[in-house]
């Protein structure tokens, strides 16, 4: 998967959007879809840190439906603009946005980062 950076994600995605989503395209739909791919970023991310198994354990807790969750804990909006948002991400194909060690914290309430921290600390032994 391709991991482009936030400004050139937030470029692509004001130009790929067909005409049923531009009429219901609000900047917080954008930025559901941004932060989609910033899921999607923090998970490989931390797969990129671990082991092959403990990857794809990650890869397993950061499924679409567990980026619907986490946008709906994040922003507090009906499901189906998460779910919504999460489509776009796939029916554009777009890519993962670039998430770096800085930021990940923002993800500490995901069970893939919770279960990164737990291989972390078994490793730290």
């Amino acid at each position: 998967m391709r991991i482009v950076s936030v400004d050139e994600l937030k470029t692509r995605i004001a130009n790929i959007l067909t005409h049923n989503e531009k009429e219901m395209s609000t900047e917080l739909y954008q930025r559901l879809i941004l932060d989609g791919c910033r899921f999607y970023g923090a998970s490989l991310l931390l797969q990129s840190l671990v082991d092959e198994r403990s990857a794809l354990r990650i890869s397993a807790q950061s499924s679409k439906s567990c980026a619907d969750n986490y946008l709906l804990r994040k922003y507090a909006v009906d499901r189906y603009w998460c779910h919504s948002a999460m489509n776009a991400c796939t029916h554009h194909n777009l890519p993962a946005a670039l998430v770096t060690l800085a930021d990940i914290e923002e993800f500490k309430e995901e069970p893939f980062y919770r279960y990164y921290e737990t291989v972390q600390s078994v490793a730290d032994r």
